[in-house]
C-alpha cells in the first residue's frame, strides 16, 4: 500500500494552493486523481487532497503510488459527533457530504481554487463568507439528463473530456464558452499509463463474455427486471461467459444479506458477480469483455474506446429516439423485456458492423483527445485558470 503524506499542510505564500475534495467517493478518483498527481509536480503548486475517511486516504495513496506520483499531501475530513451521528444511523447517509463541505468549507476555501469530480459542492457558493473558486471534473462522459444539471452555472471553471459534453452544455447555457474546455479522458489516459499490456484474462475459456453493467438509479435502472434473466441466461447455455458489475453505488448500503444471495450465483470459470470492487472501476471488466449489455451508465463509453458489440435495455420504457439523454443506445440494439434478451446478445457480434462507425465517430466526440495526455492537459488547464 502506497504511504500518506505526512502533515504539516503549511505552504509558502508564493505558492499556488490547489485543494482537490474527494468526497464523492473512490470511484471517482481514477477522474480526478491524475490531474492531482499532474499538478503536484509543478514546484510553484500546492497540492492538497481531501477525503471522507481513512479508507479513501488508503485507496488514494495506493492509486498515486501506481500512477507513479510522489504521496500527496491529504487531509481526511473527520466531523465531530454531534455532526457524524446520521451516517452510523443509516448506511446511505454515510458520505455526510454537505456536513463534510460546511464543517470544512473555510479551510477549502482558502485555497485558490477547489477541484472535484461532484456537484454537492457546490452549496459551498451559498455562502459568502465560502464562496470558494470551484473547478469540475465530471466523473464520465454519459449522456443521461442529470450529467446536465443546473448546478454545472455554479462553477467557475469545468473541464470535460470532449466536444460532446461541452456543446451540450454550452448550448443549455449552463456554462460560457471561455469558462469550459476539453481535455480528453482523464481515465483512460491514466489506465493506460497503469495498466499497460493486454487485458486480463478472467475466463479459462474461449466463450464469449459478456459485462452487464446496471445503473444504480432505480428510476433508469435495469437491475430489477434484467439481472436475474441474464445470469439465468448464461446459466443454461455453454455460449457465454458473463460478468455482472453494476455500478458501485447500486449495493453500497444494501445488507450484507442481500449482496450475499447474490454473489452466491458466482461460478467458476463461467459467472462472475462483482457488486463493488475495484475491478469495477478499474477497467478490468471493460478490457476484458466482448460484449456490453447495459441502460444508461457512462462506462459504456469506456467500453466503446475501442469498438464492440452493445446491448441496452430499455426497462423504464422511455421514448429515446432523438433524446440526447439516450444518444450512446445509437450503439447497439435496444430491447425492453427479458423475453427479447438472448436474441438480441446473440446478434450483437454479427450486427456490430452496422453500429461500428457510429461508436467511433461519437465515440471521440465524447472522449476527445486520445493521445494519453489528459491527465497534463487538465492540469496546465487549471494552473492558467487560477494564476489569471
Amino acid at each position: 500500500m502506497g504511504r500518506l503524506a505526512e502533515e504539516p499542510l503549511g505552504v509558502t505564500a508564493a505558492q499556488t494552493r490547489i485543494a482537490f475534495n474527494l468526497i464523492g467517493g473512490s470511484h471517482q478518483f481514477l477522474h480526478i486523481v491524475p490531474v492531482a498527481v499532474a499538478l503536484s509536480q509543478s514546484p510553484d503548486v500546492e497540492v492538497t487532497a481531501y477525503v471522507s475517511d481513512t479508507a479513501d486516504a488508503a485507496t488514494l495513496a495506493d492509486m498515486v503510488a501506481a500512477l507513479g506520483g510522489d504521496p500527496l499531501r491529504t487531509q481526511i475530513m473527520s466531523l465531530p459527533y454531534w455532526l457524524s451521528w446520521p451516517g452510523r444511523i443509516k448506511p446511505r447517509w454515510k458520505a455526510l457530504k454537505i456536513p463534510r463541505l460546511l464543517y470544512w468549507g473555510r479551510i477549502l476555501s482558502n485555497a485558490d481554487a477547489v477541484v472535484t469530480a461532484e456537484r454537492t459542492s457546490t452549496v459551498l457558493k451559498h455562502f459568502p463568507w465560502l464562496n470558494p473558486v470551484l473547478i469540475h471534473i465530471p466523473h464520465g462522459a454519459g449522456d443521461r439528463a442529470k450529467g446536465f444539471e443546473k448546478r454545472f452555472s455554479k462553477f467557475d471553471y469545468v473541464i470535460v473530456a470532449g466536444t460532446k459534453d461541452r456543446d451540450r452544455l454550452i448550448a443549455n447555457k449552463l456554462v460560457n464558452p471561455e469558462r469550459c474546455a476539453t481535455s480528453g479522458h482523464i481515465k483512460l489516459a491514466a489506465l493506460a499509463r497503469m495498466n499497460r499490456g493486454k487485458p486480463k484474462r478472467l475466463f479459462d475459456n474461449d466463450r464469449p463474455t459478456i459485462l452487464y453493467n446496471a445503473h444504480f438509479d432505480p428510476a433508469l435502472s435495469s437491475w430489477t427486471e434484467f439481472a436475474q434473466p441474464i445470469i439465468d441466461l448464461v446459466k443454461s447455455s455453454d455460449a457465454y461467459n458473463v460478468i455482472v458489475a453494476p455500478h458501485v453505488r447500486l449495493f453500497d448500503s444494501a445488507p450484507q444479506t442481500r449482496r450475499a444471495d447474490w454473489i452466491a450465483q458466482s461460478e467458476d470459470n463461467r459467472i462472475i458477480i462483482d457488486l463493488g470492487s475495484d475491478r469495477s472501476i478499474d477497467a478490468t471488466y471493460v478490457r476484458a469483455a466482448d460484449i456490453y449489455v447495459g441502460d444508461v451508465s457512462s462506462q459504456v463509453y469506456e467500453f466503446i474506446a475501442n469498438p464492440r458489440p452493445c446491448v441496452f435495455l430499455n426497462s423504464h420504457h422511455a421514448e429515446w429516439q432523438n433524446n440526447p439523454d439516450y444518444r450512446m443506445w445509437q450503439f447497439g440494439e435496444v430491447v425492453d423485456s427479458p423475453h427479447r434478451l438472448e436474441g438480441a446478445i446473440d446478434r450483437a457480434r454479427i450486427d456490430h458492423v452496422r453500429y461500428a462507425g457510429v461508436q467511433d465517430r461519437m465515440g471521440k466526440a465524447a472522449l476527445g483527445d486520445n493521445s494519453g495526455y489528459a491527465p497534463q492537459t487538465a492540469a496546465d488547464l487549471i494552473a492558467a485558470f487560477v494564476r489569471r
